[in-house]
């Protein structure tokens, strides 16, 4: 098995290596215009690395997935999105080099290598999203057999299947991993070295991966700055609020960044004790309770709009059936852009087309029945990590068990179109948001508060009331739809009318499984 993951890594490296920009006619330094940030200046070792293929793929993968069939705007990608985060990330840098007092006080230095490594793993900390970006990832978690291909790379790349990442950081740490990446890095260093008298730089692949998946450590200095690009309160965070309000017209994500970068600052980390995080200071409270109140409101607008989410499981329905009938090998996705896997899919016959076809000139399912339960309710049925839902379909229950496995999940749906007597791909199960898990009653956005008096310290939930509220909103946003198409919506609506008014809820058998 991992002689074959090994295998579409070389295949990928002599794809790269076959575009490889020349790294003598960089220039210095090159100046973009970037829509949220204004003028961003880039070094030419961070153009070099956005010239190589690896990263030109970022052009055609969407930011946000099918959310442009609701947001035309929404159509921006990963590759201006990872350019955000690389300035952003040098920002923050820059003022807790400049003004942070627990630097002296720790005794640490920041050196132009940390600099150059928090650029660089910015930049790249997206480079294994696939096409369609989250939504293809969902696979890797619904489907069994793609699921253990990512815990096998997990566990090669870190020893640790146990430390949660999302499929995407997995890729791109297993794309930096790569002969070809570590290569390119190697030039970048090298070219450094020679132009600098002193400070000769050291870049470290691993401290680079170790960025990307947010890998515990003991060291303060690598701790922290881990912290700019994955934590509570870190910059790839902030730049896509921004940059997915601004793209999609809405109002929710407008944030004071100016102002919010500057008071970030470093903190005592309380449950990692000797190791400093980031937090914020409390002249910045309002700033950042605006970027959280913007991703509570941004998530049931613009990320779960439900008809997004019926493209997605089309789409996903496709992939599927691709890679169970057609021997796909999802892991080759990381070949293709947004584009290239929809031609693709539209090419196979049955399922993968019918779906393609329907999702290219915007003929999607139409929800047909939604449930959704008082957050009361659902907390009481998930204290033991137990959740099911019974539809009482004719003179059986049928339990939605948020199954493990998506073969499992298709059954259950072929079973409600049969008995609504309607085709057996004509019936899609969604439900809006995350599952509830018994995690998220006690859910808590772990940033702190430096008080005016600086040897104190603060949670972020005991400074606003307006923190508390936004923890529930997952248990707000569940919903349970079904849906199907146009044509047997008033069909499939009628039946449930007569005979499925409402779902039953309760805990009975299934654990919970996020996916």
């Amino acid at each position: 098995m991992v002689i074959e993951y090994n295998d579409i890594t070389k295949r990928l490296s002599e794809i790269w290596r076959s575009g490889k920009p020349n790294l003598i006619a960089q220039p210095e330094y090159l100046m973009i215009r970037d829509p949220i940030h204004g003028m961003v200046k880039l070094e030419w070792y961070q153009k070099y690395l956005i010239d190589q293929p690896f990263f030109q793929r970022l052009r055609g993968i969407s930011q946000l997935g099918f959310t442009y069939l609701i947001y035309p705007g929404a159509i921006h990608t990963r590759f201006e999105h990872s350019i955000g985060v690389s300035y952003l990330a040098e920002k923050v840098f820059t003022v807790l080099n400049e003004f942070d007092p627990m630097l002296d006080e720790y005794d640490i230095t920041l050196t132009k290598s940390d600099l150059i490594h928090i650029k660089l793993a910015s930049l790249l900390h997206d480079i294994g999203h696939l096409p369609m970006s989250h939504s293809s990832e969902i696979i890797f978690n619904r489907l069994n057999s793609e699921r253990e291909k990512i815990d096998i790379i997990k566990k090669d790349l870190i020893g640790n299947a146990n430390h949660n990442v999302a499929p995407h950081e997995i890729l791109s740490a297993w794309l930096v991993s790569t002969d070809y990446v570590k290569e390119v890095l190697n030039e970048i260093e090298q070219k450094l070295n020679k132009e600098l008298e002193s400070d000769k730089v050291k870049i470290n692949p691993d401290d680079i991966k170790s960025m990307i998946l947010g890998l515990p450590t003991r060291d303060i200095k690598k701790y922290f700055l881990s912290n700019i690009i994955h934590g509570e309160l870190d910059v790839d965070r902030i730049d896509y609020l921004l940059r997915d309000a601004h793209h999609t017209g809405v109002p929710h994500g407008q944030v004071d960044l100016t102002y919010l970068l500057s008071t970030i600052c470093l903190i005592p980390d309380k449950e990692n004790d000797g190791l400093l995080k980031i937090g914020i200071k409390r002249k910045g409270l309002q700033s950042v309770i605006a970027l959280l109140l913007s991703r509570a409101t941004m998530y049931p607008t613009v990320y779960l709009h439900h008809t997004s989410r019926i493209a997605e499981e089309m789409y996903l329905r496709a992939l599927y059936h691709a890679i169970i009938k057609n021997n796909f090998e999802s892991l080759n996705l990381l070949h293709f852009n947004n584009s290239q896997i929809l031609e693709y899919l539209r090419t196979l016959p049955g399922i993968p087309n019918q779906m393609i076809e329907r999702i290219m000139r915007r003929d999607l399912y139409k929800r047909v029945n939604s449930f959704r339960f008082n957050s009361e309710i659902i907390k009481r049925n998930i204290r033991n990590n137990q959740f099911t839902i019974s539809l009482h379909l004719e003179t059986e229950f049928l339990d939605y068990k948020f199954y493990n496995d998506f073969s499992d999940l298709i059954k259950l749906e072929n079973d409600i179109a049969n008995i609504s007597n309607v085709d057996s791909d004509e019936i899609i199960i969604i439900n809006l948001s995350k599952i509830p898990q018994i995690s998220d009653i006690n859910k808590k956005y772990n940033i702190y508060i430096k008080e005016q008096d600086e040897s104190v310290y603060s949670h972020i939930s005991d400074s606003s009331f307006l923190i508390s509220a936004t923890q529930m909103e997952d248990f707000q946003n569940w919903e349970l739809q079904i849906c199907c198409p146009e044509k047997s919506k008033e069909d499939v609506k009628r039946y449930f009318k007569e005979k499925c008014p409402f779902p039953i809820l309760n805990s009975k058998s299934i654990s919970i499984v996020d996916f």
